[in-house]
């Protein structure tokens, strides 16, 4: 793949009902993983990859897309972007339950939790929560494409909590 990734499949392709939007729980600006750069990203990518199909044994990444802080976009499970042009998703592996991973997952980098039990590392305060908007622009942009090219209901943008026991993507994005 273009940022290096480790390529696999073919994966099945599915008829998608949703978005799942996600996050990293990284850190945020100013000490994001990707430091805001399209290398850093690229990185960030490599290192979500190896993580899901080392630690989890997924055969790629398990999202379907990465969202990082520059608004750097860049295709997650091997195949997506080709299938969602042609109104599809790939099977993938980012919410727990293959019916809702049938749909895009879009893994946005940081952190936007509120402070109480998120797993997000320690520094998080109000200021460092807020997405980028060079990052939230590329998710709005991302979305309203899916949602067009799958035609999806945008009512079916959901938070990985709606479908799973985590407080991903957080409170501030979940809302």
């Amino acid at each position: 793949g273009e940022w290096g990734a480790t390529v696999r499949g073919p994966h099945r392709r599915t008829s998608p009902r949703y978005i799942v939007i996600h996050h990293t729980a990284d850190r945020n600006p100013p000490n994001d993983p990707s430091k805001r750069t399209v290398s850093g990203a690229k990185r960030l990518a490599r290192t979500i990859q190896r993580a899901h199909m080392n630690n989890f044994r997924f055969s790629d990444s398990g999202h379907n897309f990465l969202n990082s802080t520059a608004g750097v976009l860049l295709e997650g499970r091997h195949g997506t972007l080709n299938a969602i042009l042609q109104g599809r998703n790939v099977q993938s592996a980012h919410a727990g339950s293959s019916r809702i991973n049938a749909s895009p997952g879009i893994e946005n980098e940081g952190c936007f939790g509120t402070g109480r039990s998120t797993g997000c590392p320690g520094e998080q305060n109000a200021r460092t929560l807020q997405m980028p908007q060079a990052q939230w622009e590329s998710l709005v942009e991302l979305c309203a494409g899916i949602c067009k090219a799958c035609d999806i209901d945008p009512d079916n943008i959901r938070g990985h909590r709606d479908f799973f026991p985590t407080e991903c993507p957080g409170e501030l994005l979940y809302n």
